[in-house]
């Protein structure tokens, strides 16, 4: 019986994991994109709609590391400053990722060479160099509770552990935090958006 439960719940995960790491793959590379002749409001939209995606389970997996730190009865101290620093983290690496040409120059001894030789060697960089490592360091950060969640799952499930959750009724002070965060999403979207477009990244799609 136990490994009937060990095989279904393995595959129930793996096909879970495959549909999430789709959607967390499609959405960081999404942040590291930039796209010339688009909409504003289009753009902080669409992008506010992957900070949403990206902050839940990277919230998430800096909840799992700081309750390490504080303990889960400082949830309700610290979730505001969980959410602050996940969108602050998203910001940053989308703004990173689609830097101007100004930013690319520092240390890469571009002075050196000239004309179209310049922009290749920089266009080439950010491409296959900056976007990819600022996904790795994303998607290593959302690996985090991808890892947790499946082995609390099979611990659960194989080896009858209880599950807790905390009972707590849904009140006006969780509502306003939800509500919050959509609202912080867009906020943090309009920002970086805004930003990127004063100072134009170097590589537009």
């Amino acid at each position: 019986m136990v490994f009937l439960r060990l095989i279904t719940t393995s595959l129930f995960a793996f096909l879970l994991l495959v549909l999430w790491m789709r959607i967390l793959l499609e959405a960081t590379y999404k942040l590291t994109r930039y796209h010339r002749d688009e909409n504003f409001v289009e753009r902080v939209a669409r992008v506010g709609y992957v900070y949403l995606i990206l902050a839940y389970p990277m919230n998430l997996s800096l909840y799992f590391i700081s309750n390490k730190l504080v303990g889960d009865a400082y949830f309700e101290e610290i979730k505001w400053a969980l959410f602050g620093t996940t969108f602050v983290i998203l910001a940053v690496m989308r703004i990173l990722s689609n830097v101007t040409e100004y930013l690319v120059n520092g240390g890469w001894g571009f002075h050196i060479k000239s004309g179209g030789e310049v922009q290749k060697i920089k266009k080439n960089y950010i491409e296959s160099s900056l976007k990819p490592r600022i996904q790795g360091i994303l998607l290593s950060l959302l690996f985090i509770i991808v890892v947790y969640i499946t082995l609390k799952s099979l611990l659960i499930v194989v080896a009858d552990q209880p599950l807790i959750i905390p009972k707590r009724e849904l009140g006006l002070n969780d509502f306003e935090f939800i509500v919050s965060i959509f609202f912080g999403a867009c906020v943090v979207a309009l920002f970086s958006e805004t930003i990127l477009r004063i100072f134009q990244p170097f590589v537009q799609e």
